[in-house]
């Protein structure tokens, strides 16, 4: 049975070979790969990025992941921007979609929305934390692989 981890790689791979927006070496491919923003080749999170941890460093390029202590609680408003955004889309889709959308309607669905996205918020928020304050390092990367 594939994992949905290899599923999704694979709809990455596709996606990646048409648009260049998330080739190696964008910030949307450390994102959406789960991979260490400076080589892109290490993983970011210890096992599963909704069960693990973020790790120390990177197994590939030695980079830490932690600029200081206590550096991913600025994460959470990175989660709060996603949360109101998954919030905002599912609001929006119901005018959208729903001839005329009752209020009772409109909570169950972002409810809904927002417990099927919550396991995805806070490890996407990480990376994405992560991302704002490390930057891609082609030379490293290349250094790797010699």
């Amino acid at each position: 049975m594939i994992s949905v981890t290899k599923e999704f790689n694979y709809l990455l791979d596709i996606c990646s070979k048409k648009s260049a927006m998330i080739k190696k070496g964008s910030k949307l491919y450390s994102v959406f790969r789960n991979r260490c923003p400076v080589c892109h080749e290490g993983d970011f999170f210890e096992g599963r990025a909704f069960r693990g941890s973020v790790r120390h460093h990177c197994e590939f390029c030695q980079a830490k992941f932690q600029k200081e202590p206590a550096f991913y609680q600025g994460s959470y408003f990175v989660a709060y921007g996603l949360g109101v955004i998954s919030i905002l889309t599912s609001i929006v889709g119901c005018f959208l979609l729903l001839p005329a959308p009752d209020p009772d309607y409109i909570f169950a669905i972002t409810a809904l929305v927002n417990i099927f996205f919550a396991p995805f918020l806070y490890p996407m928020s990480k990376i994405i934390w992560a991302n704002m304050f490390f930057s891609y390092n082609k030379e490293v990367a290349n250094e790797q692989h010699v």
